[in-house]
């Protein structure tokens, strides 16, 4: 079983056992004798994020959690129904999630590419066909198969952003009399064919972190697409660690990550112009609300060809 927060109710939208009483769309007021805010502002409270969708999409699993055969109670309509944490989330759950397609034709004229999936060798195979669509829907619901190469098809010219990745020059303790940044930059090409001339719709959420956010930060600072759904993660930068004798493992953003104008990007993210939320009858019916979202725009764009490509909510 798996839940998240829908219309400020805690919904559950997976269930991998149907002898378990529970049905999509239900919803969990209460968590061992807790009220499922309660629960939730306990689990939040142990959560590093730097934006709520973040938060919300590391709390919606992490709430499940607990140890091996251990029992939750939860009340549903007034009913209290125990389950048994009986199955490991990365081994058993995860392979059960509902896939995405990698890529699919919407129509004649609108084209769905799931970044996610789509490695960048596979997204070269499909580039004469994607020539062939006034519409390309991408997928940025996660983390990109190290496909980025892809702007470059969406860029008009070549990228001329300096210093959106900065590391910081440390040599002293206690991060003191820093001795400013080494900037870095990924100097994208514009590359042929080009696909800026079609309208390109971006889909993404609180998932997307860290070179999801990179490949997010050129489509948001040069304009390449609209994008819908919710803001991304906001979290972005390579990461430093160390272990701890006690078995612990720390872990911190070791990079400073700017917007392409040198605005602030942490605890921001990258913002939607088109803001989606699921809905409970959504859920219930199986539906992808953002993806309904994209297809309406792009429908819209097609029976009114003056509309513009970027649209603000």
């Amino acid at each position: 079983m798996l839940w998240e927060w829908v219309e400020d109710k805690l919904v559950i939208t997976q269930i991998f056992d149907d002898k378990v009483g529970l049905n999509v769309g239900d919803q969990v007021t209460h968590i061992n004798d807790q009220t499922a805010v309660e629960h939730f502002d306990e689990i939040n409270s142990r959560i590093s994020a730097g934006t709520k969708g973040w938060l919300n999409h590391k709390a919606k699993n992490a709430s499940l959690y607990g140890a091996e055969n251990s029992e939750i109670s939860l009340t549903v309509s007034g009913k209290k129904i125990g389950l048994i944490r009986n199955k490991d989330y990365f081994t058993e759950i995860r392979p059960l999630l509902p896939k995405r397609d990698s890529h699919k034709k919407i129509s004649d004229e609108v084209f769905y590419l799931n970044l996610d999936t789509s490695p960048m060798d596979a997204i070269n195979e499909l580039l004469p066909e994607l020539e062939k669509y006034k519409s390309i829907i991408c997928d940025m619901r996660g983390y990109p198969n190290g496909n980025h190469g892809f702007i470059s098809h969406l860029l008009k010219s070549n990228d001329t952003t300096e210093a959106w990745m900065q590391v910081p020059k440390i040599v002293y303790p206690d991060q003191e009399d820093l001795k400013g940044y080494e900037e870095h930059n990924w100097k994208m090409k514009a590359e042929k064919p080009y696909l800026g001339d079609k309208q390109i719709i971006f889909l993404t959420d609180g998932s997307a972190i860290s070179y999801a956010e990179s490949y997010m930060g050129y489509i948001e600072g040069y304009k390449l697409a609209t994008i819908i759904g919710q803001p991304t993660a906001g979290t972005n930068g390579n990461v430093n660690s160390f272990n701890l004798p006690c078995g612990f493992r720390v872990s911190w953003t070791g990079m400073k990550v700017v917007k392409h104008d040198g605005s602030q990007h942490h605890g921001i993210g990258v913002l939607p112009d088109i803001y989606v939320n699921k809905t409970i009858e959504g859920v219930k019916a199986g539906r992808d609300e953002f993806l309904e979202m994209a297809i309406d725009l792009a429908q819209k764009k097609r029976s009114d060809p003056k509309a513009n490509n970027r649209i603000k909510n």
